[in-house]
């Protein structure tokens, strides 16, 4: 089969994974190649601040498929390759590594990246942001009991975060300009958690910058889809 009628799907998140699966189990017969940027196989993320983070689940719950899925179905999975460039008129995706796939139909299911704060400070590799598996366990590994952490952000995914770190026995602060959503949570013990969180206004913070501020540990600052 040439490559003309294959169907590459960049990135192997949730969404490339479930456009895979679909394709096959409408009997789609042309060849899936997906790409991930990744070295693992594809994995659920939100677990990462949630029960992942409070390790109430192993990384082997994590993952979509068994690694024996993707063969058994036809899927072609390269991990730890990413797509540094879409030709469209030549239907070539170019990876990093330099290499030339053509393509019948692409999909791109990349996700999202964690917003870095526009601020001194904000671009810190000491400034956790949570979208890997890695940065989960970065962060389970640092916040240990009575550690400070600080979140930035209280939609759904800051809440979730502090919620997990303050299970884990850290001493949590949430950066909000408005009172966080945790009521929206699900979980009982998430709810009564969130709420031993400290809730403070940004603008200290934004102002002065994050870089040289010791009350500043930890940021988990999103995570994609």
């Amino acid at each position: 089969m040439s490559g003309q009628e294959r169907i590459v799907i960049v990135g192997a998140g949730p969404a490339g994974f479930s456009a895979a699966r679909a394709y096959r189990e409408a009997d789609g017969a042309a060849e899936v190649l997906m790409l991930a940027a990744e070295a693992h196989h594809p994995y659920s993320r939100p677990p990462l601040t949630k029960e992942y983070l409070r390790s109430e689940h192993g990384r082997a719950d994590l993952f979509m498929e068994d690694p024996g899925f993707y063969a058994e179905h036809g899927i072609e999975l390269r991990t730890q390759t990413a797509a540094a460039e879409l030709d469209i008129a030549r239907r070539v995706i170019h990876t990093d590594s330099g290499e030339e796939l053509g393509f019948g139909s692409c999909v791109l299911a990349t996700g999202s990246e964690p917003v870095r704060l526009p601020v001194p400070g904000g671009d810190h590799d000491d400034l956790i942001t949570v979208r890997e598996l890695e940065d989960s366990e970065r962060l389970q590994s640092q916040a240990a009991p009575g550690a400070a952490v600080t979140v930035v952000g209280s939609g759904f995914i800051g809440c979730e975060a502090a919620a997990s770190l303050a299970m884990r026995g850290a001493d949590v602060s949430v950066l909000a300009t408005a009172w966080p959503e945790y009521r929206a949570l699900t979980a009982a013990q998430v709810r009564g958690a969130m709420k031993q969180a400290r809730v403070i206004d940004p603008t200290h913070f934004l102002a002065a910058g994050l870089a040289n501020d010791p009350t500043i540990a930890y940021v988990a600052a999103g995570r994609a889809a």
